[in-house]
C-alpha cells in the first residue's frame, strides 16, 4: 500500500475519531471524569433531572455526524475497487472547506436562539431565523455537491471556497465587535475578556486554523490538512470541555444560569429537610 494511500485512511479515521468525539453528548460522569479533580462536576450534578449540552446544539450535531460521515465515505471510496473512478476517495475531504465555515456561523445564529436573548442584544445580521440558517447551509452544500459531481472544477471550487471562508469570518468578527461585547457590557461591571465571553470566543479563536487548514487543502495535499484538521478538531473538544468547567472562566451564562438554578434549588430542599428535623 502506497504512503498516498497510507495518508488517507489516517486522514479518514481522524476525522471518524474527531466526528464522534465532537458530539454533543448528555454529561455524564464517564465523558467528564478525565477532567481535573477542580474542574469535575459531581454526581448530583450530572444526574440533575433535565438534559443540558452545549448551546447550538442542534448544529454541533450536524457538524459531527458530517465530519464523520465524510470520513467514512472516504474509506468506502478507498477501499471498495467496484465504485466509480470519477469520485476520488480525497475528493470527499474537500468538504471540509465550506463545512466548516457554515458551521461556525450556523452556531453563532443558534446561540442566539439557545441563549434567548436573539432580540435583546443581536443585531439584524446575526440575529436567529431560520432562513439564515438554511441558506448558509444551502451554500455550502450546493457547493460542494456542484464540485463533487464535476459541474464545479476544482480550480473554481477553491476560489468560491476560500470567499466563502473569508465571508463567514467577516460574519463572526462583526458577531464579537457589534453584539456579544454589547451583550458582555451589559452583564458583567467587571472589564471583559476573552475568559469572560466563553464559548463566542472560543468560536473566534478557532475559526482561523480550522477553517485555514480546511482552505488550503484543497491546492496541497488534502489527506494530509485533513488529519490536521482531525487533530486540531479533537484539540478544541477538549479545549471546550475544559473551558467549560473551568472555574477561572466565568462566559457560559447559559451553563452558569443552569447551575445556579440547580444549586439554589438544592439548598432549598436541604434547608427545608434541617427546619423539619429541628
Amino acid at each position: 500500500m502506497t504512503s498516498e494511500l497510507n495518508h488517507i485512511l489516517m486522514a479518514a479515521c481522524l476525522l471518524i475519531v474527531a466526528g464522534i468525539a465532537s458530539f454533543p453528548y448528555r454529561l455524564s460522569y464517564g465523558n467528564t471524569a478525565w477532567l481535573p479533580r477542580k474542574m469535575r462536576p459531581d454526581r448530583a450534578y450530572l444526574g440533575r433531572p433535565y438534559e443540558y449540552d452545549y448551546p447550538a446544539h442542534n448544529i454541533n450535531l450536524l457538524f459531527s455526524v458530517s465530519v464523520a460521515l465524510i470520513g467514512t465515505l472516504a474509506l468506502i471510496f478507498i477501499l471498495a475497487p467496484d465504485l466509480p473512478d470519477d469520485v476520488p476517495a480525497e475528493r470527499w475531504f474537500s468538504a471540509l472547506a465550506v463545512l466548516y465555515p457554515a458551521y461556525a456561523s450556523c452556531q453563532v445564529l443558534f446561540w442566539r436562539k439557545d441563549y434567548g436573548d436573539g432580540f435583546c442584544y443581536a443585531d439584524r445580521l446575526t440575529a436567529f431565523s431560520y432562513g439564515k440558517s438554511d441558506t448558509i447551509l444551502l451554500i455550502a452544500a450546493a457547493l460542494f455537491t456542484l464540485h463533487l459531481t464535476g459541474v464545479l472544477p476544482l480550480s473554481v471550487y477553491r476560489i468560491a471556497a476560500a470567499v466563502f471562508s473569508a465571508l463567514c469570518c467577516l460574519f463572526l468578527i462583526h458577531d464579537y465587535i457589534h453584539v456579544f461585547r454589547l451583550r458582555g457590557d451589559n452583564e458583567y461591571s467587571d472589564p471583559i475578556g476573552m475568559k469572560e465571553m466563553y464559548p463566542e470566543s472560543l468560536n473566534l479563536l478557532s475559526f482561523p486554523p480550522l477553517a485555514a487548514l480546511s482552505v488550503v487543502s484543497l491546492w496541497r495535499d488534502p489527506p494530509l490538512f485533513a488529519m490536521f484538521f482531525g487533530i486540531l478538531l479533537l484539540c478544541l473538544t477538549a479545549i471546550r470541555y475544559i473551558c467549560r468547567f473551568h472555574p477561572a472562566i466565568r462566559g457560559d451564562e447559559h451553563e452558569r444560569r443552569g447551575c445556579l438554578r440547580y444549586w439554589r434549588r438544592n439548598r432549598k430542599v436541604e434547608t427545608e429537610q434541617l427546619k423539619t428535623m429541628i
